[in-house]
């Protein structure tokens, strides 16, 4: 590597700038450190969904699966991004020209994106859809947004790699940029109804949907009272505790997908006000990586401890459950859904009563008399003299 060498590709480099319009910094600049905070947040993702793996082993196995790709997917784009920048910044420097061509790593990343925010985000609609039946509408609206999303994360995919010059990249990323304004009214869709649900939750007092097995035994023989025992076990939380400020923000911004969907706003903005650049795919990588730490987030900060079928009701509740609905409790545990309650029904409370009847001891019944044996042997012909 000579000085002439450098002094050449430094001016290529300007001279390119001038004569596009674009410089290298808003392109593979902006790429470089969107790879940079994507690297990290991919660190952090490891670590979640290390902790993940170790602490909800029992978890179903869609829920595993639904992980398990969104991890292989992270590390996808994490490789295709890291090749991108180590292919126009290392490999070719002294190359200015290459900076007007796609490589396929760049090339495919819209399409990588798309997919790893739908993937994610049918995590969130399946906690909206089992918040209760009136939010069906929104989940089944948020994801025709979202598929639509991924529809024109193909198309601007497909455009790249059809014409992989510089000159696509205003298209490529208008593409894109549509993709993700449906994203973020699918997001928002999804995160204000969860949102909603969780203050409604706290307003209702912190209530909690629980099961109790109550065992009661009644009529003690020793001191003639009643006596009863109770045992509780908390299925789903939601009560009011004392929350520090770093709570409450992974509460509203990271588990309900709010933080997400402020990058992808952001994104959408850059994708129209700079569509020449990079800036956009440089804030969707980062994005792609929010999307994985918040759902491993939310799985990491649910309080499950189900040892099998656990029920709890008021003793004074009429309420018949059946254990579909005891399912569907424990399932709303499972995906870290906010406790809502109806005002149709009560929450659901199934008693099991065991009762002890102790009888006193009685004295064993007096011996015939005398008099009474005689009587009974005249009667029997059985006396003597």
């Amino acid at each position: 590597m000579s000085v002439v060498q450098t002094a050449a590709s430094t001016d290529g480099i300007a001279g390119l700038a001038l004569s596009t319009g674009v410089s290298l910094a808003s392109t593979h600049g902006a790429m470089l450190i969107g790879t940079l905070f994507g690297v990290i947040l991919y660190g952090l993702a490891l670590h979640q969904s290390y902790q993940y793996a170790t602490t909800f082993s029992s978890d179903s196995y869609f829920m595993k699966l639904l992980v398990a790709s969104v991890m292989v997917l992270e590390t996808l784009h994490v490789a295709i991004t890291v090749h991108s920048c180590y292919h126009y910044l290392v490999s070719n420097y002294f190359n200015p020209l290459i900076l007007l061509s796609g490589v396929w790593s760049l090339n495919i990343l819209p399409f990588v994106s798309g997919l790893v925010m739908f993937i994610s985000q049918l995590f969130f609609a399946r906690r909206v859809s089992l918040i209760g039946r009136a939010q069906s509408v929104v989940v089944w609206i948020a994801l025709l947004l979202l598929a639509g999303e991924v529809g024109f994360s193909i198309a601007a995919t497909v455009k790249a790699l059809q014409d992989p010059s510089f000159q696509v990249t205003a298209t490529v990323t208008k593409l894109s940029g549509i993709g993700l304004g449906l994203a973020v009214v699918g997001d928002s869709a999804l995160t204000l109804t969860l949102i909603f649900a969780f203050r409604k939750s706290r307003q209702e007092g912190g209530q909690r949907r629980t099961s109790t097995i109550r065992m009661e035994a009644f009529g003690n023989s020793i001191d003639k009272t009643d006596m009863a025992t109770t045992e509780q076990y908390d299925v789903q939380t939601g009560q009011r505790q004392a929350e520090s400020a770093v709570e409450r923000i992974q509460l509203y911004i990271v588990n309900t997908g709010l933080l997400t969907g402020l990058f992808n706003m952001a994104a959408f903005i850059a994708a129209f006000a700079l569509p020449s650049s990079l800036i956009c795919g440089s804030i969707s990588i980062i994005t792609a990586r929010l999307y994985a730490n918040s759902l491993l987030a939310v799985l990491n900060t649910r309080k499950v401890s189900l040892a099998g079928m656990e029920i709890f009701v008021d003793s004074s509740s009429e309420t018949r459950v059946s254990f579909a609905e005891v399912q569907r409790a424990q399932s709303r545990a499972a995906w870290n859904v906010p406790s809502v309650s109806s005002a149709s029904r009560n929450p659901p409370q199934i008693m099991v009563g065991v009762m002890t009847d102790t009888e006193a001891l009685r004295d064993p019944p007096p011996s015939p008399s005398v008099f009474r044996r005689l009587t009974i042997g005249l009667r029997r012909g059985s006396l003597k003299g």
